[in-house]
């Protein structure tokens, strides 16, 4: 059941220009919000097919042989994909600035 519902939601998905708002993260201090605003843009600033593979794994908590078949990649294709999106995100020298 589980499933079929995922796979509803990732059909509706598929074509959806995927945008990240600051509401999408929990906020509580001002330093924290300066920290949220400072990843969603970092997130937004990914390429589509990096920001649709963090999206699937970490707001729909789908396995990565689950965005795979969605995305219509290997396996392997999308631990890469994940791997590079977050080490962009990492790397990202105005987030860093802000988690100083």
């Amino acid at each position: 059941k589980r499933r079929t519902q995922q796979t509803r939601n990732i059909e509706i998905m598929q074509g959806v220009d995927i945008q990240f708002i600051p509401q999408d993260v929990l906020e509580s201090s001002e330093h924290e919000r300066a920290s949220n605003l400072g990843v969603v843009k970092a997130l937004n600033s990914l390429p589509d097919r990096q920001r649709e593979a963090i999206y699937l794994r970490y707001y729909n908590s789908l396995t990565t042989r689950e965005i795979a078949e969605v995305m219509g990649a290997a396996n392997q294709t999308i631990l890469n994909t994940l791997h590079q999106g977050l080490k962009r995100i990492r790397q990202d020298e105005s987030l860093r600035k802000l988690l100083q």
